[in-house]
């Protein structure tokens, strides 16, 4: 997914909900910035991780960075390519989990 402005993951939440129960109603937020994502933990009960590390304060992402809320998780790439030049090098997110619903 094109990560295009800030966006809150969390099991009960304005943005991507995860089906996790390790993971709390509004967990994490991910926000783009030139060439990686500002990821800050919303004061979860269990934490984010980021490249195995859990963050005790906001830390930039960029591509090829693993992202763990819960147990799912979230790897930062970029659009960089032929095909995306009129959105080069703009942030994208892979989310890896069994139960995931995006909401609008």
């Amino acid at each position: 997914m094109l990560l295009d402005g800030p966006l809150v993951l969390g099991r009960d939440c304005d943005g991507l909900i995860l089906v996790d129960q390790q993971v709390s109603r509004r967990h994490t937020s991910l926000e783009p910035l030139d060439g990686g994502i500002l990821v800050t933990d919303l004061d979860s009960s269990n934490g984010t991780e980021v490249n195995g590390k859990v963050i005790e304060s906001a830390v930039v992402a960029r591509a090829g960075d693993l992202i763990v809320v819960g147990t799912t998780l979230v790897s930062i790439n970029t659009t960089d390519g032929p095909h995306r030049q009129d959105r080069h090098d703009q942030p994208t997110v892979m989310v890896q989990s069994h139960d995931t619903d995006l909401q609008p």
